[in-house]
């Protein structure tokens, strides 16, 4: 119809989705499928942005249980990425895929950086 390839049109319109921080009313947002949503990524950023759950709600046309469910996973993330936790852990301990906490992770390091820096002395070195 447009001649161009499924790939390329859903790329476009994740592209679309996050530049404009909105989720499109398609059928794989709708049903909350597919590896390309960017629901919990476009919903953390907000709430990084100091907006209100209910205003997310409302601007991503989410329940404001799936808001604070998904806050509520990146503050968990948030604390053991604190605890210096590997993310293999940090999957396991949440409940939640290694793609999701990826997300978290890249939103985190965005945000709040200082977390990921090591705050351990370097060791001398034996000559």
């Amino acid at each position: 119809m447009v001649n161009r390839s499924v790939m390329t049109i859903s790329k476009r319109i994740q592209e679309y989705q996050e530049e404009h921080q909105i989720i499109l009313p398609i059928k794989g947002n709708q049903l909350d499928i597919g590896p390309g949503i960017t629901h919990k990524k476009i919903i953390i950023e907000l709430y990084e942005q100091q907006v209100a759950p209910p205003d997310i709600a409302k601007r991503t046309h989410h329940s404001l249980e799936a808001v604070d469910r998904y806050i509520k996973d990146y503050e968990k993330v948030k604390f053991l990425v604190r605890r210096k936790i590997d993310q293999g852990d940090i999957s396991h301990l949440t409940g939640r895929g290694k793609k999701v906490i990826d997300q978290y992770l890249d939103i985190l390091k965005r945000h709040h950086p200082s977390l990921f820096e090591d705050k351990c002395p370097e060791q001398p070195t034996k000559e």
